[in-house]
């Protein structure tokens, strides 16, 4: 019986301690801006990267989804704000989309997932491991 109150005591530790650990862990997961990293390694590493995804995957993602950027038309933007949670091997481990726009409107699942699928398979460099990367994917035009 004895042996029985030690694990009972072992999981009620458990159930309510790793939340707790967890969520300290969270908390010290800073985040690094595109902002914060202009002009280091880091930005050199994330434009390559960017810029892969730009020019082999944005212009498909809104061809497949009916979308035209221009000025003379009603959308002058399509872009997602998000963070990256990079692990040490280079893969994302989370995400978090913070702010959206598809000529006005929140992004269809489609689109969401078009601009995600490079980033969520890719392996990103070393400089970028281990980091939160806020960054904004697509284009804003300055109408």
């Amino acid at each position: 019986m004895h042996f029985l109150k030690k694990i009972h005591l072992i999981i009620l530790f458990l159930v309510f301690a790793c939340p707790v650990m967890l969520y300290s862990q969270a908390k010290n997961d800073s985040i690094k801006t595109y902002g914060d990293i202009i002009g280091t390694k880091q930005d050199t590493a994330w434009n390559n990267l960017y810029t892969v995804w730009h020019s082999n995957f944005f212009y498909d993602c809104l061809s497949n989804n009916n979308l035209r950027i221009s000025c003379a038309h009603y959308c002058d933007a399509v872009y997602m704000d998000i963070d990256f949670k990079i692990d040490d091997k280079g893969f994302v481990t989370e995400h978090r989309i913070i702010n959206q726009s598809m000529c006005g409107d929140n992004f269809t699942e489609k689109l969401k997932n078009c601009f995600l699928t490079y980033f969520l398979s890719v392996t990103f460099p070393v400089e970028l491991r281990n980091i939160v990367l806020e960054v904004r994917l697509g284009s804003v035009l300055k109408c």
